[in-house]
Parts: C-alpha cells; sequence; structure tokens
C-alpha cells in the first residue's frame, strides 16, 4: 500500500520548544500538513493530470476518497486514497504484460510536500501564537 509519512524536524527556529509548551502544536501543524497535502494530492494530480477522480471529498459509499491521519504521539502524519492504490505502483494487467505505476503518492507528492512544508509551519505558527495570543 502507498502510503505517504511526512515527519517534522521540531528544532527549526524553536519550533522544538513551542512544541514542549503546548502539546497541542505538533498535532495541529500536522493537522494542517494533512489537509493542505490531500488538496494538492487532489488539485495537482487526481483532477483529470494522472487520473480522474470525481468522487470528492467522498464517493458514494460516503467513503473519503483521500485521508489524512495523525498517529497517536503527534508525530508524524500519513496521506493516503484507497482508489490511487489501484495506480500507484506497477501491477500485472489482465493480458499478462506489466502496467507503468504513476507513483504519485510516494514520489510527486512527497516531493510537493517537503518543499511547501516550511511555508506550512510559518503558517501554523503565526496562527498558533495569535489564538494563544488572543486567549491572554
Amino acid at each position: 500500500m502507498a502510503i505517504l509519512k511526512a515527519e517534522i524536524d521540531f528544532d527549526l527556529d524553536g519550533l522544538n520548544k513551542l512544541a514542549k509548551q503546548f502539546p497541542d502544536f505538533s498535532g495541529g501543524l500536522l493537522q494542517l500538513v494533512g489537509s493542505k497535502s490531500r488538496k494538492v494530492l487532489y488539485n495537482k494530480y487526481l483532477r483529470g493530470a494522472d487520473i480522474n477522480l470525481s468522487a470528492y471529498p467522498k464517493n458514494s459509499k460516503g467513503q473519503y476518497t483521500i485521508i489524512s491521519d495523525v498517529n497517536k504521539k503527534q508525530t508524524e502524519v500519513k496521506i493516503y486514497s484507497p482508489t490511487m492504490m489501484l495506480f500507484n505502483n506497477p501491477h500485472k494487467l489482465r493480458s499478462g504484460s506489466m502496467s507503468e505505476g504513476k507513483y504519485t503518492i510516494t514520489r510527486k507528492l512527497k516531493q510537493d510536500i517537503m518543499m511547501n512544508v516550511a511555508g506550512y509551519t510559518k503558517e501554523y505558527e503565526t496562527r498558533f501564537l495569535q489564538k494563544a495570543l488572543d486567549k491572554v
């Protein structure tokens, strides 16, 4: 199964101190990365480019087509799509030949997310600190 696991290094710009002081910080940041990743996956790769996914965000059975999940320790986020599993990796066709894998989740999306993760971090940091200041 093709799953993209994104881990964020909290040693950048004092984020480690924020994560220790505020337990919700790392979980919220990973949720933001997961939601942005779902949008990038759909808008850039699943809307006719690699695969035409017409059922978004849910299919006819009511199941989500792109899923992001933060683990219990709030250290990583997984992004996966049950629909994409059919096309992501190479597999044997009925004719006996091998199909090309599109590697959308494991290669293409991963590169996009890793390039933008610093921007997501700064965006969440300003939002989080603003909410913390508003409470005081």
